[in-house]
């Protein structure tokens, strides 16, 4: 019998930077949670809700989320329901497209001349189930799909 070894890799986020003034501006917006400083933006929590906040602490946009992870070259994932898509810094959607999960966009090794990507993995028809893939910033693959043999 062959025992594999598992190793889990837990990704815990600074929730306060002294050096930011979190807290004033926690207390100043009545926000439960102000998140890291990436890009010049932080993601913020407020009633329940998700989005991104200048330093001075103001809501960059008016879009709210069920969730949004912090910025990455400048996108960030955000989450509505079940489903997930990338936006810009100043809020607008990058591709409007939503998925069963995203990524950040990157550049990837390897297929550094294609410049930013994000593994996605679509919808499959509301099943849980779905195809993963490359997307660019403006939601086209990487390689397109290829026609179904008939």
């Amino acid at each position: 019998m062959k025992i594999r070894e598992v190793r889990m890799v837990i990704f815990m986020e600074a929730h306060e930077n002294p050096h930011s003034g979190n807290e004033e501006i926690k207390k100043k917006f009545n926000y439960t949670f102000v998140g890291i400083w990436k890009e010049g933006l932080a993601k913020a929590r407020q009633n329940g809700n998700w989005f991104h906040i200048r330093p001075d602490g103001s809501p960059v946009y008016s879009q709210r989320y069920d969730y949004a992870d912090d910025f990455l070259n400048g996108f960030a994932g955000v989450r509505k329901g079940d489903l997930w898509s990338h936006i810009k810094t100043d809020g607008t959607l990058a591709h409007g497209q939503w998925f069963l999960w995203v990524l950040d966009f990157k550049i990837k090794p390897g297929l550094e001349e294609e410049g930013l990507l994000a593994t996605v993995r679509n919808q499959d028809n509301g099943r849980k189930k779905g195809e993963t893939f490359e997307i660019r910033p403006d939601g086209t693959r990487l390689h397109p799909k290829a026609p179904e043999a008939q």
